[in-house]
């Protein structure tokens, strides 16, 4: 969670005004949904 989130943070400080660019939203897609599963099994 914490590299899917610092991710972004470090894209969005470099460019404020340009949208997320697929390859960084698919690896940030993979990352919550690892996220998604460690919640639903309790850790």
């Amino acid at each position: 969670m914490r590299t899917a989130i610092n991710s972004l943070a470090g894209h969005y400080s470099s460019y404020p005004n340009r949208p997320v660019p697929k390859k960084l939203k698919d690896r940030l897609e993979q990352e919550f949904q690892q996220v998604e599963v460690s919640i639903s099994r309790g850790a």
